[in-house]
């Protein structure tokens, strides 16, 4: 018997679509009831997540919270969250939910030691919060690896801005100027040693492609959507 997976989003809305979609296409299914049950909160109430760890904030925690009550309620047996910075909560999360949350941080360097093992240095497009409290680098090195990530100026122009100005992938801006940041930014990422690319936000995949990257592009959400499938027990494409 399939599991019930619990999706948490709203951060933001259309990373949310576009996860959901990732979960039904890498699916394989002759039929609708070959897909796993899937229960989307897609709560838009929660509390920028880096803002709260620059301390310009307040906490995320508390919504968070509500959406994993909602998973439960509903019967979900794991939980995957959209939003890769808001991993920074899942131990605290864990214990006040029965649904298995799954870490993608984890997830993705177990992923990378496991399909890329000549790697030795990965670089990490995310938000600065997450990059401020280490996230994938405290992975990464436990892992043997080595995490190349931007200066803070490069860190703000060629990724935050792409995801958080007015013009950016929050605001709905899935072409253009968002997309060019974000290529460049790859690119930058493998001037200064990047072997493989993390994408570690949520928003990277909505517009950064692999073709993009010359390196391997590894997206967070898609490790994500794949374990979450085999969890649950679908069969993957």
């Amino acid at each position: 018997m399939k599991k019930i997976l619990g999706v948490i989003g709203g951060m933001g809305s259309v990373a949310a679509v576009d996860t959901m979609q990732r979960l039904v296409e890498m699916q394989k299914a002759a039929t609708d009831q070959d897909y796993i049950e899937i229960v989307l909160h897609n709560n838009p109430l929660v509390p920028d997540r880096t803002a709260k760890i620059l301390g310009q904030g307040p906490s995320p925690l508390p919504e968070l919270l509500r959406s994993v009550e909602i998973c439960n309620d509903a019967g979900a047996d794991f939980i995957l969250i959209a939003c890769m910075s808001a991993h920074h909560y899942v131990q605290d999360m864990q214990p006040m939910s029965r649904a298995v949350i799954i870490d993608g941080v984890a997830e993705t360097v177990a992923h990378i030691r496991s399909t890329l093992p000549a790697v030795r240095r990965v670089g990490v497009l995310a938000t600065t919060g997450n990059l401020q409290c280490e996230l994938y680098q405290r992975q990464l090195v436990a892992a043997d690896l080595e995490p190349v990530i931007f200066a803070p100026d490069e860190q703000q122009e060629l990724f935050m801005d792409a995801v958080y100005a007015p013009w950016g992938i929050k605001a709905g801006y899935v072409t253009g100027m968002p997309r060019e940041r974000l290529v460049m930014g790859a690119a930058r990422l493998v001037e200064l040693g990047a072997e493989v690319v993390i994408g570690g936000c949520t928003e990277v995949q909505v517009v950064l492609d692999h073709d993009d990257v010359v390196v391997p592009l590894v997206n967070s959400v898609d490790v994500l959507c794949r374990v979450a499938i085999e969890s649950c027990g679908g069969t993957l494409r």
